[in-house]
């Protein structure tokens, strides 16, 4: 497996899209009113948009959410392989034009997808989606799902930071923070990524300069 997307669900896609685009700087490689794909290397950081007026509890899918969505090579045999060891899917494998699909939750309560594309994935060349971060009130258990029963190999493994061994953008686990949301730390959100720079300091003045607090 490989981490194919991180997708981030939003009623408000035009306004997501243009706060990436215009003023984080992101180009956009594909756009519709209901898809958008911004140019990231490593994995492709996804706006996928939700009616405006859509519930909290409306379907599988939560408003402002991100899932990470995983490329594999023989769905099927995956999924098989998956529910032998206990996972539990939402539903059975669809087919889509872009390939086929299958959603799960992960015992975090985040929306995991698995997918095999009819066509091999396309890198982008913007600046590198390097990490998505699944922050964990369960270190332990969410550790154990990814490794035993999605089959996920672990490169390192610790109480505050583990991380699998993945093609392209790591995967990576990290306690979830109890404190409030003033504190400006990634602890607070179930997911979120984490983008990688040669010149941090002048990426963040470059961003502040263009309104990004």
């Amino acid at each position: 497996m490989r981490l194919l997307y991180a997708i981030l669900y939003t009623r408000d896609i035009a306004g997501l899209k243009s706060f990436y685009r215009d003023r984080f700087g992101l180009g956009v490689r594909y756009d519709s009113p209901h898809w958008v794909e911004l140019d990231t290397a490593g994995c492709t950081l996804a706006l996928h948009a939700l009616p405006p007026d859509a519930a909290p509890a409306a379907g599988h899918v939560r408003p402002e959410e991100v899932s990470p969505s995983f490329e594999v090579e023989d769905l099927g045999a995956t999924v098989i392989a998956a529910r032998s060891r206990g996972v539990e899917f939402l539903g059975d494998i669809r087919t889509e034009p872009f390939g086929r699909i299958v959603h799960l939750r992960d015992p975090e309560g985040n929306l995991v997808s698995l997918q095999q594309p009819r066509q091999p994935a396309r890198e982008g060349l913007g600046p590198v989606l390097g990490t998505v971060i699944l922050n964990c009130q369960d270190m332990a258990g969410t550790l154990a799902f990814y490794r035993d029963r999605l089959g996920l190999p672990v490169r390192m493994e610790s109480p505050w930071w583990s991380e699998f061994d993945l093609r392209g953008t790591a995967l990576a686990l990290h306690p979830w923070s109890a404190r409030g949301r003033e504190v400006a730390e990634h602890g607070i959100r179930p997911v979120v990524f984490g983008f990688q720079a040669h010149d941090v300091r002048a990426w963040a003045e470059d961003l502040r300069g263009r309104g990004v607090k």
